[in-house]
């Protein structure tokens, strides 16, 4: 298995798991979608995870709304796709995710109800960052914050709540925004006041 690339688990259970995988091997791509949390939990203790690229999560039971975002996921350091959405964590996004230096895609739609965007700025490959059903209103200077990912690419703050989005931004750092969907959002204030505006090289506008 020195060439594994690509593992689906799901429908499959633990002791067949077990007879199958040496850990001692390296995966690059895993996805989990749908698997329940005791399948989950094994298969992070008995699966090496450190040159693991690929992690899609989406829409399992990983404790329920009580129980904290997973540090151990900072710790993929190899990781360019992580998808959490829909998986419902208590607090905000711990601040070691800023080791996912090599991190492409982020999806934390429907995960936490709000973070501290701060972690974000640290990761200097992301072009993709889905935030959709997040409340920026309790996050003051989250439009300042987003503007200093100049990697960024797409950006989905769809079914948020859009407070302070009308800020002035000093100068405009995401010369390469092409995508932002905005779609049944909450606003505080006009569109036409919002930051976005700025962005030249948009060529999709949800709004």
């Amino acid at each position: 298995m020195r060439d594994l690339a690509f593992i689906d688990p799901e429908r499959v259970n633990k002791d067949v798991i077990d007879r199958s995988f040496d850990d001692t091997y390296v995966n690059t791509n895993l996805d989990a979608n749908a698997l329940d949390l005791e399948q989950m939990l094994w298969l992070f203790i008995s699966v090496s995870l450190e040159h693991l690229e690929h992690l899609d999560l989406s829409m399992n039971n990983l404790g329920g709304e009580t129980s904290p975002m997973p540090r151990f996921l900072a710790s993929m350091r190899n990781l360019r796709y992580l998808n959490l959405y829909g998986i419902y964590f208590a607090g905000t996004v711990p601040p070691q995710f800023i080791n996912l230096s090599r991190l492409q895609y982020l999806d934390l739609g429907n995960t936490v109800r709000s973070t501290d965007i701060t972690v974000f700025t640290n990761l200097p490959a992301l072009q993709q960052l889905c935030l959709n059903g997040m409340d920026l209103s309790s996050i003051n200077d989250w439009p300042q914050k987003l503007n200093t990912i100049p990697s960024l690419r797409v950006v989905d703050l769809s079914y948020c709540w859009h407070d302070r989005a009308d800020q002035k931004l000093p100068y405009f750092n995401l010369t390469k925004l092409e995508k932002h969907d905005l779609s049944v959002s909450d606003f505080n204030h006009t569109i036409a006041s919002c930051w976005f505006w700025k962005a030249k090289g948009l060529k999709h506008l949800y709004l």
